[in-house]
């Protein structure tokens, strides 16, 4: 039973960090850094409410996943206020925050559908990719001639 919970919790994290990653290609920033400036804290609340609007994670678990100037992760409180800031700005139909929202709802949606399969893919491939990153690009590029050689 616990296993269980475990990996739903693991598959929860990865689908909100999926979901981060959405909002920070959109706007080409990073949103889970500790800076309290506008370019970084819209995206931020953002990405926060459509994690709590698409995966059922808790305000705790959420906090965990972006860095804060004071603690380590940003507090429940902050990720209560950031995801009551943006539906106040819906509320109010703020064009700008509505286009946001409309424009990446739907690849949220899909995020949130992701299975336990993907979460194995993306477990490996960051493994892959931890083993890739201690490795200089001559030594990958001379595996690379060697791998094509014994083809």
């Amino acid at each position: 039973m616990i296993i269980k919970k475990r990996l739903n919790l693991d598959e929860k994290i990865y689908k909100s960090n999926k979901i981060i990653d959405l909002v920070n290609d959109y706007f080409n920033v990073d949103c889970r850094i500790a800076k309290r400036n506008r370019e970084i804290i819209n995206p931020r609340q953002i990405a926060i409410y459509l994690i709590n609007k698409n995966i059922f994670i808790s305000t705790k678990e959420t906090g965990k996943l972006f860095l804060s100037n004071t603690n380590n992760y940003l507090d429940h409180a902050t990720i209560l206020h950031a995801k009551n800031k943006i539906k106040g700005y819906l509320d109010v139909r703020d064009k700008e925050v509505i286009r946001f929202i409309n424009d990446l709802k739907d690849d949220c949606k899909l995020i949130s559908k992701l299975n336990g399969l993907d979460l194995l893919r993306y477990k490996e491939k960051v493994e892959i990719l931890k083993i890739i990153d201690k490795y200089s690009l001559e030594e990958l590029t001379n595996l690379k001639t060697t791998l094509n050689e014994t083809t």
